[in-house]
């Protein structure tokens, strides 16, 4: 996936969540998103980007219910529980 500033808008604004919050989950300061969100080409380390493309992914497959249930655990609980929720409900699980 292509991180551009204008897909990581597209990806904050169809989970319906706050900057500060997306920050959050990114594990960035909302002025660094605001920054990603300028610029043409995101320049994010890699496990940001990984997590970004995960939640790019996620968001493609998963329903509006799901898409509430991560908005609500980030603003509530935080971002491990958030990361936990995206990770536990990805493909990339771990098969037990």
């Amino acid at each position: 996936m292509r991180l551009t500033g204008p897909t990581i808008t597209a990806l904050r604004t169809s989970l319906d969540i706050s900057v500060t919050d997306f920050a959050k989950l990114v594990g960035v300061h909302p002025s660094t998103l605001y920054r990603w969100e300028g610029q043409d080409v995101c320049k994010a380390d890699p496990l940001q980007i990984a997590l970004l493309t995960v939640l790019q992914e996620q968001v493609q497959t998963q329903d509006k219910l799901w898409r509430a249930r991560l908005r609500e655990i980030v603003q509530i609980q935080g971002l491990l529980p958030g990361l936990h929720f995206l990770l536990d409900t990805s493909k990339y699980r771990s098969k037990q």
